[in-house]
């Protein structure tokens, strides 16, 4: 009885660990932001707010609504560092504060949780900074 009891704890513990191992596997794609600090973000924009993880090459890619941004990430299980965030810098003027509203959230991400293709963006307090639903 104690074997089986010890070999269902096994069974539990590597199932939660693959569960991590598959959301940082999930996060290897194209994100459009849905809600960035309790807002909405505008629908119907020409170009709206995106990001893809390339978790080989350590990078992210995508744009603000108005430039194209890049830059590097760290990726350990449910922690994400994003860091030498860069961008395009073309004048734009309709969507200026949502660029900016971006470049702001990235730059304190510190974790991540994917949950019904939604990718959510917290700080290092756990505070959610943007929702994201999965595109790709």
């Amino acid at each position: 009885m104690k074997k089986w009891i010890f070999l269902v704890l096994i069974a539990i513990v590597a199932s939660c660990k693959c569960a991590k191992k598959n959301d940082v596997a999930l996060l290897n794609d194209i994100w459009v932001f849905e809600n960035i600090e309790d807002k909405e973000v505008p629908k119907g924009l020409e170009q709206a707010p995106r990001i893809e993880f390339d978790l080989k090459e350590s990078m992210i890619f995508g744009n603000d609504s108005c430039n194209s941004l890049f830059g590097k990430i760290n990726v350990n299980e449910n922690q994400l560092s994003i860091s030498d965030l860069g961008s395009t810098k073309m004048a734009c003027r309709e969507n200026q504060q949502l660029a900016q509203s971006v470049h702001e959230i990235l730059g304190e991400v510190e974790s991540y949780k994917i949950k019904d293709l939604k990718l959510y963006l917290y700080d290092q307090n756990k505070k959610l900074l943007a929702l994201l639903k999965k595109v790709d």
